[in-house]
């Protein structure tokens, strides 16, 4: 998976443990990131290391109705 922020820097997901709601990812620096899918289809992915989160909606602001 990959993320462009909108300064237009990128970051990369890798997926390294599939799983259910919970799956684990390690970014582009080597961060591992926990990705947690609800039922709705929203993810949020979480750092443990460092406490940060990104929030990824199902549809974008744009798309919505």
């Amino acid at each position: 998976m990959r993320i462009v922020w909108r300064d237009g820097k990128a970051m990369t997901y890798r997926l390294e443990k599939q799983g259910f709601p919970f799956s684990t990812l390690r970014d582009s620096l080597g961060g591992i990131w926990e990705r947690q899918i609800f039922v709705q289809s929203n993810a949020v992915f979480t750092n443990r290391a460092n406490g940060n989160r990104i929030f990824v909606p199902l549809r974008p602001e744009a798309n919505r109705p």
